[in-house]
């Protein structure tokens, strides 16, 4: 499998969207086992993607809904992408399954040799330039305010998630919709989080 053929599998959408995927270093669990790549990838959810290709033909399955159609899905592409990437080296060899070290496996291992201080800034200046985690970490302190969950965050995050100039073009969109599910899944998280609270 190389770069070509993986294109050569998908439409330009799914490519473009399986290889953001792959840089943002969502594919984990990456093995293979008796010529079959299998791998985690992040989206909405966790995606199991099961990859096999030899000179004549390629089988494929993700358990998303692109992939249960029987398309070549972006998780798919990702997979793919972590598998064919020289910079993702092998790590070791388990009962005839190999597992490689993803970019997310490396940051992990790095985060967990900083001090708690030093992580603490790390996320603060991430959190400055980006907006879905600045986001993200403003609502989480609204639910942990210490007078009560601030309903003024949550109304603040719902007018910024939702503002438009009158029209989401289609490359906009995905980031839209992230934007928007994040607070609903925040907002969805309340019930279970007072509840354990009282």
């Amino acid at each position: 499998m190389d770069l070509l053929q993986l294109k050569r599998l998908c439409n330009d959408r799914s490519f473009a969207r399986g290889e953001a995927y792959f840089n943002e270093g969502r594919v984990r669990s990456l093995a293979e086992e008796d010529g079959v790549l299998i791998a985690v990838v992040s989206g909405q959810k966790d995606y199991r993607v099961r990859l096999r290709w030899d000179d004549s033909e390629v089988e494929y399955s993700c358990n998303c809904p692109v992939g249960l159609d029987g398309k070549f899905c972006k998780h798919l592409v990702a997979a793919g992408l972590a598998w064919i990437n020289p910079d993702v080296k092998a790590t070791r060899r388990t009962g005839g399954r190999k597992t490689r070290e993803t970019a997310q496996d490396k940051i992990q291992d790095f985060l967990k040799l900083q001090d708690r201080s030093t992580l603490i800034q790390m996320l603060a200046d991430e959190a400055a330039e980006n907006r879905s985690l600045r986001e993200r970490l403003l609502l989480q302190a609204a639910r942990l305010n210490s007078s009560g969950v601030d309903l003024a965050a949550y109304r603040k995050a719902i007018a910024s998630a939702t503002r438009t100039n009158g029209f989401v073009d289609y490359y906009a969109a995905p980031d839209y919709a992230h934007r928007v599910q994040q607070v609903i899944d925040s907002i969805a998280a309340l019930p279970d989080w007072l509840e354990s609270r009282s």
